[in-house]
């Protein structure tokens, strides 16, 4: 073999071991990240019955809430139930919810009902009172919806303007009734029993207090139903 041609085998072996050198290095890194990663799986499954424990507490703890508020108000003072609700199944219709903006929406007017706030024609704060539109705006605007207000025309005609109108309504969709004077509505909250109207959240009048009532005591001949209207919650449109 010639000279030269020692030297290009020789060069051919050098760059061989330096090639798969760099090869096993990887390879040592990439195990390394392997590791590390099966350290990270390993930490994350050893958490998953305490974050499953927790989320138990947390789907108790709402439970709790949600039948505490039901039961310890004076019948006599605050009427948050109309009697006619199936509680048990929209409050399950409630807990099965994915949580973000509209299941809050739920939960906030389901808190102000209970706190027994009088009905007043053009009230608009948790003190004054509210009137069945004012009421929505108010629930709606606590979870950054924007609530548009058109000069001379009532609330709730620039509600309806606002959000469009659909055949099948979902919790936290509105529902609106023609009045004698005028329009009012109620957040929808769940379907309720099978073949009701569902089940809503509001106010209607003086005699009727801000409280969870069943659609089929509202939609009669006297106030028939407008129809049901999609509200976009802002981690919806993400």
């Amino acid at each position: 073999m010639s000279a030269i041609g020692g030297l290009i085998v020789l060069g051919s072996i050098i760059y061989s071991f330096i090639h798969i050198t760099t090869i096993e290095k990887e390879v040592q890194a990439k195990k390394a990240e392997i590791h590390a990663l099966n350290n990270e799986v390993t930490a994350l499954q050893a958490q998953i019955p305490q974050l499953t424990h927790q989320v138990q507490d947390l789907g108790q703890t709402q439970d709790g809430i949600l039948d505490f508020l039901t039961t310890v108000t004076d019948s006599k003072s605050i009427n948050i139930l109309d009697p006619d609700v199936d509680w048990a199944s929209v409050k399950q219709s409630i807990e099965k919810m994915p949580h973000g903006m509209r299941k809050q929406t739920l939960l906030n007017a389901i808190l102000l009902a209970w706190k027994d706030i009088p009905f007043t024609l053009g009230g608009k704060s948790v003190t004054a009172g509210f009137d069945s539109p004012s009421f929505m705006a108010f629930v709606l605007s606590k979870s950054k919806v924007p609530v548009e207000r058109t000069p001379g025309v009532r609330l709730s005609d620039s509600l309806m303007q606002q959000f469009h109108q659909v055949d099948q309504p979902r919790p936290g969709d509105l529902v609106f009734y023609k009045g004698q004077v005028g329009s009012f509505g109620l957040i929808y909250l769940a379907d309720g029993k099978p073949g009701s109207a569902g089940v809503g959240v509001g106010t209607l009048q003086a005699a009727s207090p801000l409280q969870i009532m069943s659609l089929d005591n509202v939609n009669t001949r006297y106030f028939p139903r407008i129809g049901y209207f999609r509200v976009n919650y802002p981690d919806e449109l993400e």
